[in-house]
């Protein structure tokens, strides 16, 4: 992932949990890559992202490279092209 941080990319992987934000009406969705790798989505539709919760799918977006607690993370930000992988 460090690799596209600040690029766009598409990113595969299982919607674990989707959050209401409470810095807005929008969500957070948080997705867990095959890798293991943790990458936060945000501002994103709470009704359309729950609705692939604990499903595989494939996301199109910026990749940001962040910190959090001193650890680096990544999230998707801007605009976003969700699909599932599985049939």
């Amino acid at each position: 992932m460090t690799a596209r941080a600040g690029r766009w990319a598409t990113v595969i992987g299982t919607i674990e949990s989707v959050q209401k934000d409470p810095d807005g009406y929008l969500g957070i969705a948080l997705l867990r890559l095959q890798d293991g790798t943790e990458v936060q989505a945000r501002n994103v539709s709470l009704d359309k992202w729950s609705s692939f919760q604990g499903r595989l799918v494939n996301v199109i977006s910026r990749v940001e490279q962040v910190e959090v607690d001193d650890k680096i993370a990544f999230e998707l930000s801007g605009w976003y092209a969700l699909n599932t992988v599985e049939g």
